[in-house]
């Protein structure tokens, strides 16, 4: 029960198993072009990522962790999310427009995340190109709905 939502313009994946204990969604780079034995910045490899602000961490709630995982995951490109706050340092301006990454979890949970890309080039390449903007507002009825849940 492999999910992956791969996030080509970066050149990485968002992957995640249903037996991952820890690290629920991983960040995978994809290789790209050529990799030789001195450049290994090409080879396809998890990215381990050191400081737990940027992590993406799903809550696996409940008294058996083992019964819960990551059932789906997709990423959203329409941009409502807006600009996110750099995750290492608050005062520093807010990063490009990133993805949403929408993670379900057998528990019936929905987890939302933002990505964002700390090279800035990257990142806002991505924003002008991949972001689409929503092509129809959301209905009244469906929005009274989401706010009668919430």
């Amino acid at each position: 029960f492999l999910h992956v939502q791969p996030l080509a313009p970066w050149g990485l994946a968002l992957a995640s198993h249903r037996q991952a204990w820890d690290n629920q969604v991983c960040v995978v780079r994809c290789p790209g072009g050529e990799a030789s034995e001195e450049d290994d910045s090409r080879k396809s490899c998890i990215l381990q990522i050191e400081d737990d602000r940027c992590v993406a961490s799903v809550p696996m709630a409940g008294e058996d962790d083992d019964s819960n995982y990551v059932v789906g995951m997709s990423l959203d490109l329409t941009g409502c999310g807006g600009p996110m706050m750099h995750p290492a340092d608050r005062s520093r301006p807010r990063l490009p427009q990133g993805p949403l990454v929408l993670v379900a979890t057998a528990d019936a949970k929905l987890a939302v995340m933002r990505l964002g890309n700390l090279d800035e080039a990257a990142a806002e390449a991505f924003a002008a190109t991949c972001i689409a903007p929503a092509t129809a507002d959301v209905p009244a009825a469906a929005a009274a709905l989401a706010v009668a849940v919430a």
